[in-house]
């Protein structure tokens, strides 16, 4: 067992994987399971869109995307049918996360992974921990991030895009049985949620889950109510929320 391991008592060494759709609170999860000791190895730690940066590994979304592409899809185009992982592609999952992998505790987070499961099932048996966020909300910072990209989103298709990818997010809880945490609740209660999280997956320092978060860049709940085309999945995920 690795020394950290040891040290806190920690003796599942699987990865733990933050999972959800884009702008769903995916990076503020995964920055607060890190400053509790999650080691995410080399990430992005700011951008445009994201003051704190996505707590992405730049190589395991180049690989995501490069595996998407061969299968027809992107980030914002899901593939038709199941994406077919070689063994070189594992093999190269294997290398673009070997940094964070030599520390335990460990994990990752890419929206792509939801996608992508089944190579990462296949490598790494990983834990789960997932977030979601009002459908409303996402599409509307999907549309505004793409218009400051210069490549505006149709909102039906950003909301289309955030039915694929809960709906592969409840399919994944369904079965393996994780937390998952709405985003765009009070942020108190939040913290409350994530430190518990935290605990429960034996990170070393949970009480120190909320030093990662930041009111400032915190967004409320949307105040529509979601759309009725959506409604089945997000009572799915209310139902299921820690």
């Amino acid at each position: 067992m690795p020394e950290t391991a040891a040290k806190h008592g920690i003796r599942d060494d699987r990865p733990v994987l933050v999972v959800g759709m884009h702008r769903s609170g995916t990076s503020c999860l995964a920055g607060c399971l890190e400053a509790a000791g999650l080691h995410l190895g080399e990430v992005n730690t700011q951008a445009p869109h994201n003051q704190r940066g996505n707590r992405e590994n730049l190589a395991v979304m180049q690989l995501h995307d490069a595996l998407l592409e061969r299968h027809g899809g992107a980030w914002d185009r899901p593939p038709a049918s199941p994406v077919i992982w070689t063994e070189a592609d594992l093999a190269a999952l294997s290398d673009a996360t070997a940094t964070a992998a030599a520390h335990t505790p460990w994990g990752g987070k890419d929206p792509r992974s939801l996608m992508l499961i089944e190579g990462w099932l296949a490598r790494f048996s990983p834990r789960f921990v997932g977030t979601y966020r009002h459908p409303e909300a996402v599409a509307a910072s999907l549309c505004t991030r793409a218009d400051a990209w210069g490549q505006p989103m149709d909102p039906d298709a950003a909301l289309d895009l955030w039915a694929a990818y809960n709906r592969a997010l409840c399919d994944l809880r369904r079965r393996h049985d994780f937390p998952i945490v709405r985003y765009d609740i009070d942020g108190g209660l939040y913290v409350e949620k994530v430190t518990a999280i935290a605990r429960d997956l034996g990170l070393p320092h949970p009480e120190a889950a909320g030093e990662f978060f930041d009111r400032s860049l915190k967004h409320q709940a949307a105040s529509r109510p979601v759309p009725a085309r959506v409604e089945e999945i997000w009572q799915e995920l209310e139902r299921h929320a820690v």
